[in-house]
């Protein structure tokens, strides 16, 4: 469970339900799964030290793309290095639009779950 509080709001998501979190100036705009929306007044590297204080082995499956974007790696559905973009899913079927990052930092990504998955088949065969 992620807990985000300041001076005027709390929100309370398991961490299953954040598909990602982007940046928006002073603002963090978490994509929910089911196609939910929930702006918060805490800067994206504020919300990633809450992260890794609060959600201790969990947040291995939040990766910090550049500086205006952090994903779920569990709900990565597609990335194109030409496009320079990722597009993720949830369970329910909701596709996300497309969200920009730059190449290098999608690379590096393509490779860490190309590595998780890789494990994964070893660990289930």
């Amino acid at each position: 469970m992620l807990v985000i509080s300041n001076t005027v709001e709390l929100v309370r998501l398991h961490t299953a339900d954040i598909v990602s979190i982007e940046a928006d100036g002073n603002y963090s705009v978490l994509h929910i799964v089911g196609d939910e929306k929930r702006t918060v007044i805490v800067q994206l590297g504020q919300l990633e030290r809450m992260m890794g204080e609060q959600l201790a082995e969990e947040a291995v499956n939040f990766i910090r793309i550049g500086r205006g974007l952090i994903v779920n790696k569990n709900y990565i559905y597609y990335i194109n290095l030409n496009l320079q973009h990722i597009v993720m899913r949830d369970g329910l079927g909701h596709r996300y639009p497309p969200m920009h990052a730059s190449l290098e930092s999608l690379k590096k990504l393509k490779e860490l779950v190309e590595g998780d998955s890789g494990k994964e088949d070893m660990e289930n065969g």
